[in-house]
């Protein structure tokens, strides 16, 4: 879990930021920030999320993990939307 979270905070993140920078480059419109912080709920959220729940599944040894995650996401994300968003704005 240590080596993963070194990875994404390392890596993983602030590459999916310097993308979304780019994609948006203004900072200051409340439409711009909401649009990235959509956008980041939306690819960088759930790719971690994913990865992170495929990563924790196979290692408890989970036989169903990709039908799992499938079920599990949309609740996820739901609940990324909820807290990220208004923390974003």
């Amino acid at each position: 879990a240590g080596v993963l979270g070194l990875l994404f905070c390392g890596v993983v993140y602030p590459q999916g930021y310097k993308l979304l920078d780019v994609a948006f480059p203004s900072r200051r419109t409340a439409g711009v920030i909401f649009t990235k912080s959509v956008a980041e709920i939306a690819t960088v959220g759930v790719f971690v999320n994913s990865l992170s729940m495929s990563c924790r599944g196979i290692l408890s040894g989970r036989q169903d993990v990709i039908p799992h995650m499938k079920r599990e996401l949309p609740r996820v994300t739901l609940n990324d939307v909820k807290v990220w968003l208004p923390y974003n704005l």
